[in-house]
């Protein structure tokens, strides 16, 4: 292959930058997903709106991941509730478009979001 380019080369069949790209062609590298960078949280609880509106007043601004792995860090996972490890929760909002929506029996939701 590569004489054969060379050949076209030296009969000038192809030009100098045709030639280089068949001789040294550019990698395909997989790319992996994007990382996120904040994180948005939604909590709503019908029985009470104060706190409804204090959680919202304080998760107005979207979240920087930085803080939110450094606040799981801290937590304690119970191992029969989670169906998930707390390293694979960190992996899990380290990629940029997850939406998770959790509506509980009481009728508490939460809505995360990461972009």
């Amino acid at each position: 292959m590569e004489n054969q380019t060379l050949n076209r080369l030296g009969r000038k069949e192809i030009g100098t930058r045709q030639a280089y790209r068949m001789l040294f062609p550019k990698p395909s590298r997989e790319r992996g997903p994007k990382r996120a960078h904040f994180i948005k949280l939604r909590i709503r609880i019908p029985e009470s709106k104060g706190v409804t509106a204090f959680l919202a007043f304080l998760f107005w601004l979207p979240t920087p991941i930085l803080f939110v792995r450094g606040v799981l860090g801290f937590v304690k996972f119970d191992k029969a509730d989670m169906p998930f490890t707390k390293q694979e929760l960190i992996r899990l909002i380290a990629v940029r478009g997850v939406k998770v929506e959790v509506k509980s029996t009481e009728g508490v939701r939460v809505y995360i979001k990461t972009f």
